[in-house]
């Protein structure tokens, strides 16, 4: 809620200094200055275990993540956005997730290029199960039936750090690592949630565009 609450107030305080601005220098019509963007890529291994139990799990059970972050709020050093992503993993003894969610997340960057951030977010898992689906039918016996699948709604909270590489290309690398929880709802009728653990590995792309 305070994450939430800061946001519409930092979006608040962009709009008057805008405002502002207008009224005082003219707006120049032929250029249009569009705010920096960033998409990122991680891949993770993951597993099924309460938060911080298994940062690093022997078992690779991979998975890809690819997102992309808006921002609310940015300075030289702190960044306030939300982040859309769409992943995948395998795992051979929970199956094979399809997810989309969103993040709400602070990120802090030290002179040094090293960063930290923190991430809380809501999403969409369809889960397909990892072996063959059964199904009693009216004379007793047990019939192969096509895996549909099953959906689930999943909170997830995350903690990251990072280091930007100095360029002087317009685009700017971060690599990073990233520890995520994920606790899935709704799993069956005798497990009502279930805790999943990522911890990725990728890198942030970002890239300042005019026109």
């Amino acid at each position: 809620m305070f994450l939430f609450v800061a946001a519409y107030s930092f979006s608040c305080a962009q709009n008057t200094v805008s405002k502002d601005t207008l009224s005082v220098a003219p707006l120049n019509k032929n250029l249009k200055h569009h705010k920096p963007y960033t998409g990122s890529l991680s891949f993770f291994n993951h597993s099924i275990s309460v938060p911080f139990h298994k940062i690093i799990n022997p078992i690779i059970h991979p998975g890809m993540q690819a997102g992309i972050e808006g921002r609310y709020f940015e300075t030289r050093r702190s960044k306030l956005f939300q982040a859309l992503n769409l992943g995948m993993f395998y795992n051979k003894y929970n199956g094979t997730g399809f997810y989309l969610n969103t993040e709400l997340a602070y990120r802090y960057t030290s002179k040094f290029r090293i960063s930290a951030e923190a991430l809380a977010g809501i999403g969409y898992l369809r889960i397909f199960h990892p072996a063959d689906i059964y199904q009693l039918t009216d004379d007793g016996t047990y019939e192969k039936v096509k895996d549909k699948g099953f959906s689930s709604p999943v909170f997830s909270f995350g903690l990251g750090l990072g280091y930007s590489i100095k360029s002087a290309s317009s685009f700017s690398f971060s690599p990073f690592f990233r520890y995520q929880s994920i606790i899935q709802t709704r799993y069956s009728a005798d497990l009502e949630v279930l805790p999943h653990a990522a911890f990725h590995i990728g890198i942030r792309i970002s890239k300042r565009r005019s026109k």
